[in-house]
């Protein structure tokens, strides 16, 4: 798809290696319309304190964060700062099941549609927090969606509030997704959960995806 402008908004990608496997999360939070490199270095500070305290202390010691890349997605010739990751592991001293598995969070805006409610898929989901083969304990689902709700209260604490892309107005006859103009940020309220049941995501197999 070719460039899309996205006013107000910036990408932050947080980058990590599972077994040899690269393995990301994309999130999206609010900017000016003409962002400065230091506009995108205060999401990165705030991102990078999240990843490293709390992301990591949640995660499995086999996921090693790489780097955090925050892009300014107003205009395609738009500013990036990159922060590279050096030795940050999780710091849960037991290992992943497998790549695949992840455990799906929901981030709320408070508006109905597709459109207006995102999904944050956790990295390094240690196998001490399963309850059973499929699901993860009632304490480890509290925990990550307290965890995830920290960095919006972060990023809104600086001015720069989560929020939740749609690139797509909707679906055509050919069954095809139909792109915006313009993309639409909406903000994100609350952090959720579904379920307590473990999700799979088979491009973090190795070998696969990125």
């Amino acid at each position: 798809m070719p460039f899309q402008p996205c006013p107000e908004t910036a990408e932050i990608r947080i980058s990590a290696e599972l077994h040899g496997q690269i393995v990301e999360n994309v999130l999206h939070c609010r900017i000016s319309t003409a962002p400065t490199p230091a506009e995108l270095d205060e999401v990165k500070s705030v991102v990078n304190d999240w990843v490293t305290g709390t992301y990591a202390a949640h995660s499995s010691n086999d996921l090693n964060f790489t780097k955090i890349d925050v892009t300014d997605l107003n205009t395609a010739s738009g500013p990036q700062v990159t922060q590279v990751l050096s030795g940050i592991h999780g710091t849960t001293d037991t290992p992943v099941k497998t790549n695949q598995d992840t455990f799906c969070l929901k981030l709320l805006t408070g508006n109905r549609g597709r459109s207006f409610r995102g999904r944050f898929y956790w990295l390094g989901v240690n196998s001490s927090a399963y309850d059973s083969p499929n699901t993860l304990s009632s304490a480890t689902v509290t925990a990550l969606i307290a965890a995830l709700d920290a960095l919006r209260i972060d990023l809104n604490t600086a001015s720069h509030p989560l929020g939740v892309l749609s690139r797509f107005s909707g679906i055509g006859t050919d069954h095809k997704p139909i792109p915006r103009a313009e993309g639409i940020l909406t903000d994100v309220v609350s952090v959720a959960a579904t379920d307590n049941t473990v999700d799979s995501q088979n491009r973090r197999l190795p070998g696969r995806g990125i």
